[in-house]
């Protein structure tokens, strides 16, 4: 759960609660299926914190968590149909042995990580959807035509952050987890991205939209472009940001195949094996190597990523994006037979990690494309440069409003 500094005195509720469980096997798949449910918390209004203590015999498990007031507490815990299917899920695995206290005293948060302020969540929700046989979570806030934000690997909704408030000014800002991470559902399966570009198109048609503008990052990058390439009609303009899609043809070698971690997470004997348990060590690597200037991703920023990143099947389905690149390759060698994407788009790579090649491989796939390098800036595009994306969208979906106000006039 995100983390916060904390101080003495403050007025509101904390409570530990014992779960007995019979067996250690028992004990375990009650972790699981608590790091799976109260996830949901981190996102309510008035929480702190909550943290799971396993007793070293597997005979129980200890919940503690923290609430800003009485009243957070008990609509988030005690009056809420999702705690309670929670707590049914728990009881198949233990029984809970009753609350050993609650206090009005406690260690309060004096600041929680800015995605949490006050004004943050009160211009955006947190909603699940069932699409495509797959319950996505998704961010929703602000007004007018959508936008639609996506994230890559060692990433979820979060790291557009920074930018969502500023785009939802003027549109519709919907942010999802992909399948498989964040805080929706890990199906087994495929993980090839027109199957990740149905449930995204899937979604915003079942929350009433027909056109879409749409942006991807890393691999949210192939997967707004196979949603583009299958459903054209829908979307009215394409941003791919520090992304390659997979078949683009390079005249030097491919820059993303001399990367290590892609065979390693290619490699399911071993890659979730080693990884397990060390989420946070394996994440670290990537969130101090990457950026151009490591400290832009804090250590609540890793807090959050690795919340969700150690919960039961995300390694597998991170590292399935990876599986999935030759199936991606076929997928959109055969779209490209079809012809390249005519909407407007913009490709932008980071002068670290991408530079040109976002360009070079989006020119490729599609026929009216513009971008560029972004300087001083790494793989993390939204997090380390979030004012020159915000202005760079602003302006290229501006482009379209000037154009239908030309003219009417």
């Amino acid at each position: 759960m995100p983390s916060a500094t904390l101080s003495a005195g403050t007025q509101g509720v904390a409570f530990i609660q014992i779960w007995k469980t019979p067996t250690p096997d028992h004990q375990k798949h009650l972790l699981e299926t608590m790091k799976e449910k109260i996830g949901m918390y981190a996102h309510m209004p008035g929480f702190i914190s909550m943290t799971l203590h396993p007793s070293l015999d597997g005979t129980q498990v200890a919940v503690y968590a923290q609430w800003h007031s009485r009243e957070d507490f008990e609509a988030a815990v005690v009056n809420n149909e999702q705690a309670d299917e929670g707590r049914r899920a728990f009881a198949q695995w233990g029984e809970n042995s009753g609350t050993l206290y609650r206090v009005d005293t406690l260690l309060v948060a004096e600041a929680q990580p800015a995605v949490e302020d006050v004004a943050f969540r009160q211009l955006f929700s947190h909603h699940t959807a069932e699409v495509n046989g797959v319950r996505l979570h998704y961010v929703m806030g602000g007004k007018g035509d959508p936008v639609v934000l996506l994230h890559g690997f060692t990433s979820t909704w979060y790291e557009w952050r920074k930018v969502m408030p500023a785009l939802a000014e003027q549109y519709t800002v919907i942010v999802p987890d992909l399948r498989g991470l964040g805080d929706s559902e890990r199906p087994e399966g495929d993980y090839d991205k027109r199957t990740l570009g149905e449930d995204i198109y899937q979604l915003v048609t079942q929350l009433g939209f027909n056109r879409i503008f749409l942006v991807g990052h890393d691999w949210g990058g192939p997967t707004a472009y196979a949603l583009t390439a299958a459903h054209p009609e829908a979307v009215r303009r394409l941003v791919i940001l520090e992304s390659i899609i997979p078949g683009t043809q390079f005249s030097e070698p491919d820059p993303t195949q001399a990367a290590w971690f892609v065979t390693f997470q290619q490699t399911p004997e071993i890659s979730e094996a080693l990884v397990q348990g060390r989420e946070r060590i394996y994440l670290s690597w990537f969130y101090r190597n990457f950026p151009h200037n490591p400290e832009v991703i804090t250590e609540a920023d890793i807090d959050e990523y690795v919340r969700t990143y150690s919960s039961p099947g995300a390694l597998r389905a991170g590292f399935s994006l990876y599986r999935a690149i030759s199936k991606d390759v076929e997928h959109n060698q055969e779209t490209l037979r079809r012809g390249k994407l005519q909407m407007p788009v913009l490709a932008l790579g980071a002068d670290k990690i991408m530079k040109g090649n976002t360009l070079k491989s989006l020119q490729q796939f599609a026929a009216n494309v513009r971008g560029g390098i972004i300087e001083q800036c790494g793989h993390y595009v939204p997090e380390e440069r979030p004012d020159y994306v915000i202005e760079q969208l602003l302006a290229f979906f501006g482009e379209e409003k000037n154009e239908e106000e030309g003219e009417r006039q």
